[in-house]
């Protein structure tokens, strides 16, 4: 009898608890650009996941903003006319590599997603090289 006690206490206490709520990370990558952007991640000088944002427009992602685990490059081109290049170790403006250079914007309590920005600009565009 207290074996069957101990067992529907423990049932009622697993079924009694809430739920606890899964939480993600949302990824936006926002084009503020007249321009077509491809955004090339290399792991090892090998392309390992390539984003196209369209001109003044957005992508966005659950969890990781990278397909792989720590890209140690990236190249955003611009209408594959111009281009930028970032390096893992490199802390240069707007180096799409750091998530310090993503903005938070928030918190959605209805998809409990916490919610990052990264912006490309006609600053980086200006900052962009001819593509060689």
């Amino acid at each position: 009898m207290k074996k069957l006690v101990i067992l529907v206490v423990a049932l009622f206490a697993l079924v009694a608890c809430p739920e606890t709520p899964m939480y993600h990370n949302l990824y936006v990558i926002k084009n503020k650009t007249e321009h077509n952007v491809k955004v090339v991640y290399y792991y090892y000088k090998t392309s390992s996941d390539t984003i196209t944002v369209a001109a003044n427009s957005f992508y966005e992602k659950n969890d990781n903003i990278f397909d792989f685990n720590y890209p140690d490059s990236a190249k955003i081109y611009f209408d594959d006319a111009k281009v930028l290049n970032f390096y893992v170790d490199s802390a240069q403006r707007n180096n799409i590599l750091r998530y310090g250079n993503f903005e938070m914007v928030g918190q959605s309590d209805k998809a409990n997603n916490t919610v990052y920005y990264y912006s490309i600009t006609d600053k980086d565009y200006n900052e962009a090289v001819a593509v060689k």
